[in-house]
């Protein structure tokens, strides 16, 4: 009986001496063109994706491929085709390709309303294959723990942790752009996760994590004993250190606070503002009558001299040299 004869170095747009890498570079590109998680609801690139796997099937495995190629070249695309006198088949094929891990390199599950393979495919290599197939049920539940999750580093600046708030993300795979949002007072390198933004594969979703990474900021950074803990720098002339004085020091709240630098202060010591860090992260107090322990604002005294000394300036410093040494 008659099919359809499948020329699958057509549908992927290879010569027939093309090489693997040479083969699964063009389905990877096809592939990511037509597949129906980038077109949803489209019933022409579902189909397109469907013919793409099969090619792919049989032309990504040596062994199959070869057995395909026996066929030769004389037959037509989508023209009927015959099998030979004597054609029974060439069931039985002992390779494999992995379309699901091959996908998976770029970011795609193999994924769900993929159907079976044609008619040309069956009778070529038996029908009873398709339960073997990679993107096959008892494939997809094996493999896709392993392969759906997602993860990306979310850069947030300090400022917004401090708040906690709303900010626009966008899928690395898809391009879809998402809101998060960020609790006050989260840890570097604790994860958002977005369910079921991960990777598809056979009707199942997996899930996108976030992994917070703090911006690098102009004037705080991490600094003391507990994670939330910042620090910041304040130029302090020699004198305001030797005499002391008052000084405002900037938080993140954009408020001041005055601050006391005690006569004596050395360059390089460091004042410690309580409460004045980072918030305390709510995910990690289990009791609603805890409050989380807000960070500590550390202000790091830099001592400074002027730059260029007027002769009398220079004449006072002197004067006072043999009761600064230490």
């Amino acid at each position: 009986m008659p099919v359809e004869f499948k020329d699958y170095y057509q549908i992927l747009g290879v010569e027939r001496s093309a090489s693997e890498k040479e083969i699964k570079r063009a389905f990877r590109k096809l592939a990511r063109e037509f597949h129906p998680d980038v077109n949803p609801g489209s019933k022409p690139h579902e189909d397109r994706f469907k013919e793409l796997n099969e090619a792919y099937e049989v032309l990504g495995d040596p062994e199959k491929r070869r057995r395909y190629d026996q066929l030769g070249a004389n037959y037509a695309h989508g023209k009927n085709f015959t099998p030979p006198p004597g054609f029974e088949g060439f069931g039985g094929y002992g390779g494999q390709v992995d379309l699901g891990d091959i996908l998976g390199q770029f970011g795609m599950g193999s994924g769900s309303g993929r159907g079976g393979f044609s008619d040309f495919f069956e009778m070529m290599f038996g029908a009873a294959q398709q339960g073997a197939n990679p993107y096959g049920p008892s494939a997809a539940s094996s493999r896709a723990p392993q392969s759906l999750d997602l993860e990306s580093v979310l850069p947030v600046t300090l400022e917004l942790v401090a708040a906690g708030g709303g900010m626009t993300v966008t899928h690395p795979e898809t391009g879809k752009r998402l809101q998060v949002q960020i609790p006050k007072g989260i840890q570097q390198g604790a994860k958002i996760r977005l369910t079921g933004e991960g990777r598809t594969f056979h009707g199942h979703r997996g899930h996108w994590l976030l992994v917070i990474q703090y911006r690098p900021h102009a004037l705080f950074e991490l600094a003391g004993p507990k994670p939330n803990d910042l620090q910041v720098t304040l130029p302090v002339s020699m004198v305001d250190l030797a005499l002391g004085c008052q000084k405002q020091v900037p938080t993140l709240s954009d408020a001041k606070i005055d601050v006391t630098i005690p006569p004596g202060s050395q360059p390089g010591s460091k004042l410690r503002l309580k409460g004045q860090g980072l918030p305390g992260s709510a995910n990690k107090s289990r009791s609603a009558a805890k409050t989380p322990e807000a960070g500590d604002l550390y202000v790091r005294l830099k001592g400074t001299v002027p730059k260029v000394l007027t002769p009398e300036i220079k004449a006072l410093l002197e004067a006072l040299k043999p009761h600064l040494a230490p």
